[in-house]
C-alpha cells in the first residue's frame, strides 16, 4: 500500500544539463546484487524518455554527483517477506531505497510506473507512455505490500507445449510477477529438476523466494518402483493391502530413507537458497496401519516433517523453512479440519473444491461454509497459538479444475484477498495449471486417445484474456488491500483494453456472473467437470477405451444407463447461461482487427472468447438433451440434438466431436 510522506512535490530533471544522459548510481558493495535493478531502470528510461543512461559506482570522488541512487537500507530486518521501499528526492538526487535487494527492484518498477508511465497489465503485454518532458515531479512515497508473501505456484508436470518451452513460460511469468511486486515462486520438484538451469538465474537476479513443493514426493524421493517390492511396509496400508501411491509416514525406517534422499537432493542444490521446502503427500487415502490410525494422518505427517526439518538444520543446509500443508482433496477432510495442539512450522492451507461464484467470506453452500470455518481456525491457531505463518493456496488459475470454460474471477479474488488480509494470513499463492496441460490430460489420460501435436488448437485458450484478468486482480489486490472491486476491474480494463475498457468490463463481468458457478459443478463431478459430457466417474472398475488402452481408475465412458439427473442438471444450467449471455452475444460485432492496435486485438480476442463460451454452452445443451433422449429411447430427437451439437463442435474445434459422432453411429444401429 502506498503512503505519501509529504504533500510537497520536488521538480527533478532526469538528465544533467552538462550531460544528455541519466546517471544511475549504485554503491560498490551492492553493485553485484543491484546490477539487474540498475539495468532495468536504464532500459526503461531509454524506452520511455528516449534517453541514454549510465550506471555508475558510488565512490568518494563522485559522491556528490547527481542522479538516481539505488540503495539498500535493511535496518537489521531478517523477515524474508518484508518488502518495504521508498522513493524520494534528496540533495538533488532521486533515492530508491529498499529494505532488501528485491524491494529495491520493486522500487525501480514503482518509479517507472509513477514517472515513466510504464505498466505491465499481463505477462505478454507492456504499456509504455512516451514522455516529452524530461522534468518530473517527485513526491516522497513509502510502499509496503499488504500481503507479505505473494506469488504463484506452477503445476507443469507432464506439460509439453506446442509453441513454447516450459522454461520460457516460467521465465516470462517470473519476470511479470516481479514487475507486479510478487516475491515468491512455488515450483514442483520434478519441474525444478528438469528446468532449473533455465530459470535459476532469473529467480536469483530478482532475489525472489523459492519454494520447492508438490505431490511428487512418492515419485522422486521414495519411489515405489525402487522400494515397494522389498519394503512394502514403507507404503500405505489400505483395505488390508499395501499400496504403491502413498507412504506410511509412521514407518521409521521408510521415513529415514526418504529423509536421507531429500537431504542428498538439497545438498546438491548449492547454487540458490531454497526459502521453503513444502512436501505434499500424494492425493490418495492415508495409511490405515495401527500406528497411523493411533497418531492420525496429521500427526504422523507432521512428525515426518519435523524430522526432516531437524536434519536440514543439523546439516546446516541453505534452506529457510519446512512447511506443512493442510487440505482436503482425496485425503479426506481430516487433514484440513483437524488442527494439531502444537505446531512450530508454517502452514499452507488449500481449500480444494470451492465454488468460485462467491468469495470465501460469503459462502453459499455447505462445503464453502466448512472451508471458511477451517480457514479462520487455522489463521487463529497460526497467529495466536503457534506464532507461525499461514499461507493460502488458491486455485484461481487452474484450467484442470476450471476447464476450457474458464471464468474471470476478479470480484471473487478481490473479496477473497480482503478476507485473507483480515484474518492475518502471511501470504496467498495463486496456483496455475496451463490451458494446454488440461487439454492434454483430458485427451490422453481421461479419454485414452493418442497424443496430438497441437493441444492449443482445441476449444479456446483463454490464458490471455480470462486468466490474465485473474492474474492482474490477484497481484494488485495483494499489494494494496484498499483497492475496491470497482476500481480494480476498471483499472484492469482501461489498462488492458484502452478505449474499449467499458465494453471489456461488460464482457468480463458477464463471464464471471454466468460461468464462475460451474466450478461447483466441476467439484461435484471431479475428476470430471461440467465440460466433460461423455465420461462418468466409476468407483468399481477400470474402463477400457476403444484403442484398448487403460483409462485411469474412476473414469468410464458414458452409457445409456446413466443417471438422468446429471444431464438434466447440465441442461438446466445451460439454459440459464444461454438466456443471460444472449444479449451481449448478439451485440458482438465483426469489426476487422487492427493488428497495429494492441487494444483492438485484445478486445477482439475477448469477444471471440465470449462467443466461444456461448457456443460451447449451446453445444453442451444439445449434448445433454441428446443424452436424455438416448436414456428415454427417443432416437429421432437424439439424432437431431446430436447433429446440432456436432455442427457447433466442428465450428469451435471442440473435444466432443468424436464422442458425438460415436453416438450418432450407435443410435443408427
Amino acid at each position: 500500500m502506498e503512503i505519501s510522506k509529504k504533500n510537497m512535490l520536488t521538480e527533478y530533471s532526469l538528465c544533467r544539463p552538462d550531460k544528455g544522459i541519466v546517471d544511475i548510481y549504485v554503491r560498490e558493495e551492492d553493485y553485484h546484487e543491484l546490477e539487474f535493478s540498475a539495468q532495468e531502470l536504464k532500459r526503461y528510461i531509454g524506452l520511455a524518455f528516449e534517453l541514454d543512461a549510465e550506471i555508475c559506482i558510488i565512490t568518494a570522488a563522485n559522491n556528490k554527483s547527481k542522479g538516481i541512487i539505488l540503495v539498500l537500507d535493511d535496518q537489521g530486518r531478517t523477515d524474508p517477506y518484508y518488502d518495504e521501499f521508498s522513493i524520494y528526492s534528496e540533495n538533488g538526487n532521486v533515492i530508491i531505497k529498499g529494505v532488501n535487494y528485491r524491494s529495491v527492484l520493486f522500487g525501480v518498477y514503482k518509479f517507472l510506473e509513477e514517472y515513466a508511465g510504464v505498466k505491465w497489465p499481463g505477462p505478454d503485454m507492456e504499456v509504455i507512455l512516451q514522455h516529452c518532458s524530461k522534468i518530473i515531479k517527485i513526491r516522497d512515497i513509502t510502499c509496503k505490500p499488504d500481503i507479505q508473501k505473494r506469488g504463484f505456484a506452477f503445476n507443469l508436470s507432464g506439460w509439453t507445449p506446442s509453441n513454447t518451452t516450459v522454461g520460457k513460460y516460467l521465465t516470462n511469468m517470473v519476470d511479470w510477477m516481479t514487475k507486479n511486486y510478487c516475491n515468491t515462486v512455488y515450483i514442483q520438484f520434478d519441474t525444478w529438476m528438469q528446468f532449473r538451469d533455465e530459470i535459476v538465474l532469473e529467480i536469483k537476479k530478482r532475489h525472489l523466494l523459492l519454494v520447492l513443493n508438490g505431490h511428487s514426493f512418492v515419485d522422486i524421493f521414495m519411489s515405489s518402483d525402487k522400494y515397494f517390492d522389498e519394503h512394502p511396509d514403507w507404503f500405505a496400508l489400505n483395505d488390508g493391502k499395501r499400496v504403491r501411491f502413498q507412504h506410511c509416514f509412521s514407518n521409521n525406517e521408510g521415513m529415514k530413507t526418504a529423509i536421507s534422499n531429500i537431504i542428498k537432493f538439497l545438498e546438491s542444490e548449492n547454487e540458490i537458497r531454497i526459502e521453503t521446502i513444502s512436501i505434499w503427500p500424494n492425493e490418495t487415502s492415508p495409511c490405515q496401519c495401527d500406528l497411523c490410525r493411533k497418531t492420525g494422518f496429521n500427526g504422523s505427517f507432521l512428525n515426518f516433517l519435523k524430522r526432516l526439518r531437524d536434519e536440514i538444520r543439523n546439516k546446516n543446509l541453505n534452506v529457510g523453512n519446512t512447511e506443512v500443508i493442510a487440505y482436503n482433496a482425496s485425503l479426506k477432510w481430516e487433514m484440513l479440519e483437524e488442527i494439531p495442539e502444537d505446531n512450530d512450522m508454517d502452514v499452507l492451507v488449500a481449500c480444494w473444491g470451492r465454488s468460485y461464484e462467491f468469495p470465501i467470506s460469503n459462502p453459499a453452500n455447505a462445503v464453502d461454509l466448512r472451508f471458511k470455518k477451517a480457514m479462520k481456525q487455522w489463521a487463529d491457531a497460526c497467529v495466536n497459538r503457534f506464532r507461525t505463518g499461514m499461507t493460502v493456496l488458491e486455485y484461481y488459475g487452474t484450467y484442470w479444475m476450471l476447464s476450457s470454460l474458464f471464468p474471470s474471477l476478479v470480484h471473487t479474488i478481490s473479496e477473497d484477498m480482503g478476507f485473507y488480509g483480515k484474518i492475518g494470513a502471511l501470504g496467498v499463492i495463486f496456483l496455475i495449471v496451463p490451458y494446454e496441460l488440461q487439454i492434454k490430460c483430458i485427451q490422453e489420460d481421461i479419454s485414452g486417445k493418442q497424443p496430438v501435436k497441437y493441444y492449443d488448437k482445441y476449444e479456446f485458450n483463454s490464458e490471455h484474456v480470462a486468466l490474465g484478468a485473474n492474474l492482474y486482480a490477484f497481484v494488485k489486490k495483494a499489494y494494496d488491500l484498499t483497492k475496491d472491486y470497482n476500481g480494480l476491474v476498471q483499472e484492469y480494463c482501461n489498462t488492458f483494453y484502452g478505449k474499449y475498457g467499458n465494453l471489456a468490463r461488460n464482457l468480463l463481468e458477464s463471464i464471471e456472473d454466468n460461468i464462475s458457478g460451474l466450478s461447483e459443478f466441476n467439484c461435484k463431478l471431479f475428476t470430471l467437470r461440467f465440460i466433460d459430457v461423455w465420461h462418468r466417474d466409476s468407483y468399481f472398475e477400470i474402463g477400457v477405451s476403444s484403442e484398448n488402452t487403460l483409462v485411469p481408475l474412476g473414469v468410464k465412458k458414458w452409457s445409456a444407463g446413466d443417471d438422468i439427473s446429471i444431464p438434466a442438471e447440465r441442461l438446466k444450467t445451460c439454459s440459464r447461461i444461454i438466456k443471460n449471455m444472449n444479449g451481449l452475444y448478439i451485440g458482438i460485432g465483426n469489426t476487422v482487427v487492427d493488428e497495429n492496435d494492441i487494444y483492438c486485438r485484445n478486445i477482439k480476442e475477448l469477444q471471440a472468447y465470449y462467443k466461444y463460451i456461448f457456443l460451447k454452452i449451446k453445444s453442451i445443451y444439445f449434448q445433454s438433451l441428446s443424452q436424455i433422449n438416448i436414456i428415454q429411447k427417443e432416437t429421432m430427437d437424439a439424432r437431431v440434438n446430436l447433429e446440432s451439437a456436432l455442427k457447433i463442435e466442428k465450428e469451435i474445434n471442440g473435444l466432443h466431436t468424436e464422442d458425438i459422432q460415436y453416438w450418432l453411429e450407435e443410435i443408427r444401429k
